[in-house]
């Protein structure tokens, strides 16, 4: 009686958190179409003294915005030339206090940041809240034909940058691969000489903040580090040792994987052979009591047999992984193997092939620098 009173327990709280949560949606939803807006701070609004929930402009910051961020992007072309136009004039996010009188803000913006700006619809007099819009609920700060040429000119931004190639044209073999000793990725960068561009990878981390503040790696030379990683993996590939450690490492992770699986399947076994001992004793019940036996035990049983589906469908999908999991081994081998070959496959490789190829190698790499100053790193 009381593992029944609890079950019910709950399920009544479950409930009442699903009822909770589609209040609070359907009532966001209602504001959102009344043109209220739901909470937060944003830039270049202020809330309405006299009318909660309604939008006004805040004079100083929507002039900021108009000016800072949609002008100077037609102007400057790019999201990090608006960044570093924001830090120049010594625009940075502005200090509030939080319920609990503590300060925050007073950092310059990071380019996620700026992007928001530039992406949010609000400063065009719209509220949104998932399916739920008001087109016109407040006094916009941007015309719909400037927001609608900065959207294309991200939009343009963001195709160029989904190809691996970078925007410079040239096919960076590492990217996605290289990271910094500070914990960020590293994407590539270029850079016009006197007489050619230079390559490199930089830390994202300053990338987005404009500075070296947090992050003070130098940026690599890209070619030079391509060419290292790619003499690397060479030198693998002819060396046996290395290659053998690198195949004990995985299986140790392909063991712990197989325990992890083997010990999941053995639960599921153990409980399966609980609930049908549960649903045969049910069904000793219903002999004995006939069709008076069918209301009170009769949902439970149906649970119960549901869940006996839903274990032998669960034990035997995690029975097939296994399997894949003790093939893992020979096909290990079999990859090392084909390593040995790699330095001739690289050699006459377009770059596309290279990048593809040393991805397939290459799960990351971490750059830790000893030497700022000389562009060291390990």
């Amino acid at each position: 009686m009381g593992e029944a009173m609890l079950k019910l327990i709950m399920v009544f709280a479950e409930l009442e958190r699903k009822l909770t949560a589609e209040r609070t949606l359907s009532t966001m939803q209602d504001r959102t179409e009344r043109g209220l807006w739901n909470g937060g701070f944003v830039h270049g609004y202020l809330s309405d003294p006299d009318d909660r929930g309604k939008l006004i402009i805040d004079p100083e910051w929507a002039a900021i915005i108009k000016t800072h961020f949609f002008d100077a992007f037609e102007e400057l072309g790019s999201v990090g030339a608006v960044q570093r136009h924001l830090r120049q004039a010594g625009i940075r996010l502005p200090k509030t206090k939080t319920r609990h009188g503590k300060l925050k803000g007073g950092q310059p913006f990071a380019k996620q940041q700026v992007k928001r700006i530039l992406r949010n619809r609000i400063y065009l007099g719209e509220l949104h809240w998932g399916e739920a819009h008001c087109l016109d609920s407040h006094e916009p700060i941007i015309d719909e034909r400037q927001f609608d040429r900065v959207q294309r000119k991200l939009d343009e931004t963001a195709r160029t940058r989904s190809n691996h190639r970078h925007t410079d044209g040239r096919c960076y073999l590492l990217r996605g691969l290289v990271q910094c000793g500070c914990g960020a990725m590293m994407t590539p960068k270029s850079a016009h000489g006197r007489n050619r561009k230079y390559h490199y990878y930089a830390c994202t981390k300053q990338n987005h903040l404009g500075n070296k503040t947090d992050c003070q790696a130098p940026m690599i030379p890209a070619e030079s580090l391509e060419a290292a990683v790619i003499d690397r993996v060479v030198k693998i590939g002819v060396n046996t040792g290395d290659r053998q450690k690198i195949f004990e490492a995985a299986m140790r992770e392909v063991d712990d994987e197989g325990r992890k699986l083997a010990s999941q399947i053995d639960i599921a076994r153990h409980r399966l052979t609980r609930v049908q001992v549960e649903i045969q004793n049910l069904l000793e019940v219903l002999k004995h009591m006939g069709r008076s036996g069918i209301t009170s035990v009769g949902d439970e049983l149906k649970q119960l047999e549901v869940e006996r589906e839903k274990l032998q469908t669960d034990i035997k999908a995690m029975t097939e992984q296994e399997s894949p999991i003790k093939q893992i081994t020979e096909a290990g081998r079999a990859f090392l193997e084909d390593w040995q070959d790699i330095g001739e496959i690289l050699g006459g490789a377009e770059p596309d092939e290279q990048r593809c190829l040393l991805h397939h190698f290459v799960q990351s790499l971490e750059l830790k620098f000893l030497d700022g100053e000389e562009k060291r790193a390990e």
